[in-house]
């Protein structure tokens, strides 16, 4: 897991998709996540590891809230590109214009 949109789109490759979707044929989907506040879970600092990778080895933890399907399109990536902030967290932006 990344806590960094930028991060998760770099490891979710595009794919084909079914050709008649409003999205068009080649689509990559990213989710917007939250890890559970458990007494199991512990956060670690590892040197060299950036604060924005996360392993989660139990996937009871893991509450997914929204799933952001991409697609093959400049208009869409710049709409992605001003959804994250400067930190790589992801403001709700919509614009139904695309």
């Amino acid at each position: 897991m990344s806590s960094q949109l930028s991060v998760a789109i770099e490891f979710s490759p595009f794919g084909r998709g079914w050709n008649k979707s409003s999205l068009g044929k080649e689509i990559s989907c990213v989710v917007v996540a939250e890890v559970v506040r458990h007494p199991e879970i512990i956060a670690q600092n590892s040197n060299g590891v950036p604060n924005a990778y996360y392993v989660v080895t139990n996937d009871d933890m893991i509450n997914v809230s929204h799933i952001l399907c991409l697609h093959v399109n400049d208009k869409q990536t710049e709409v992605f590109n001003d959804a994250v902030t400067h930190d790589g967290d992801v403001r709700d932006k919509r614009d139904d214009s695309l």
